[in-house]
């Protein structure tokens, strides 16, 4: 599989059905070395993300630039509903 070594998973464990959301915080982040690399959560909603990143990143709403649903590189394409 290839993938960027920019690209960090910060959940280790996940389920087949786990949800994927590809993570991009602003540059003016500076206090998580997150904000200089895209990132992937898994979470059932948008919103569990933001309290994810809340929770045990203490990264605000306002912090990221965007979250999309998507299959990360390193799951197979049946994940996220794309066969």
């Amino acid at each position: 599989m290839d993938f960027s070594p920019s690209e960090i998973v910060l959940s280790t464990e996940f389920r087949e059905d786990t949800v994927w959301h590809h993570i991009k915080l602003k540059e003016s982040v500076t206090s998580t070395p997150l904000s200089k690399t895209t990132f992937w959560l898994g979470g059932d909603s948008e919103e569990e993300i933001y309290k994810i990143l809340k929770r045990k990143h203490k990264i605000n709403k306002q912090d990221v630039e965007w979250i999309k649903l998507e299959t990360p590189p390193f799951i197979g394409e049946s994940v996220n509903g794309k066969k």
